[in-house]
């Protein structure tokens, strides 16, 4: 007979009471990284960007690899720097129009990557880690947890279908690219405290994770996050041209300088 027993919650309670007591910084920083092999981040542009969102002004400001402002989102305009772009206007920026049809999304996702072009299609801000993990957790098969002094780390396994259907409710434009029942992902949250650190996405095939060059038909990646207490300045965007529709649907990636692929 068990007198005075009581029942431990299970991880998925824990990361949902987690959840809601989470605190979103009203200016939050985050660094997001493709995964996959080295000739993946040759051919796909804007494998490795950072932001910042700053949700009181609904604003967000995108880095490149190498810290310098690529686009500037505010619910007035989206500029974009204009090297980005292989053969761009003779300008600093380029400004996108506003309520781009299904063809034009393609086209920027095509010439900048999906997951940085759909910072620029969206209007800010983008969902918060608390918001991405809880849209994982809702249509999880498992989850599990570790704990270890302050950081606690959740495990949520869910099949390729349904994050792509967490993709599309979160209005990302990124897809996984092997939405079949014989993969399936990990998406891990880790809390540092109060507040969620990153959130990686790792895909593998069913009870068995791929070796690093088997990833290329479905690639994960990795967000982290850090708290501002104040946002960074605006950039200047002065040297601008408007992008007109005719020309944005010619639009081309830049050559990656970068690159290096040996044999």
């Amino acid at each position: 007979m068990l007198i005075g027993g009581c029942s431990r919650p299970d991880a998925e309670t824990r990361l949902r009471d987690r959840l809601d007591s989470a605190r979103t910084p009203e200016v939050l920083d985050f660094t997001y990284e493709t995964g996959g092999t080295t000739v993946t981040r040759c051919f796909r542009p804007n494998t490795v960007f950072a932001g910042t969102v700053d949700a009181r002004r609904k604003t967000v400001i995108l880095r490149s690899s190498d810290d310098r402002p690529v686009a500037v989102i505010t619910p007035e305009a989206t500029v974009v720097r204009s090297a980005l772009f292989a053969a761009p206007p003779p300008a600093t920026w380029l400004r996108i129009p506003k309520d781009l049809t299904a063809g034009e999304s393609e086209t920027l996702s095509e010439a900048l990557g999906a997951e940085f072009a759909s910072y620029l299609v969206d209007q800010p801000p983008p969902a918060t880690p608390a918001e991405v993990t809880s849209a994982a957790l809702d249509v999880a098969s498992k989850v599990t947890e570790t704990t270890r002094d302050t950081t606690a780390r959740y495990t949520i396994t869910i099949d390729g279908p349904a994050l792509d259907r967490v993709a599309a409710r979160q209005g990302a434009t990124t897809t996984t690219a092997a939405a079949s029942e014989s993969v399936e992902f990990e998406v891990v949250a880790v809390f540092q405290g109060d507040e969620i650190a990153s959130v990686t996405v790792d895909p593998r095939e069913r009870g068995i994770r791929p070796p690093v060059e088997d990833q290329e038909a479905a690639v994960g990646w990795t967000t982290t996050y850090r708290r501002l207490s104040q946002p960074p300045p605006m950039p200047e965007t002065d040297d601008i041209a408007e992008l007109d529709r005719e020309a944005l649907v010619s639009l081309r990636a830049s050559l990656i300088a970068t690159c290096q692929v040996r044999p």
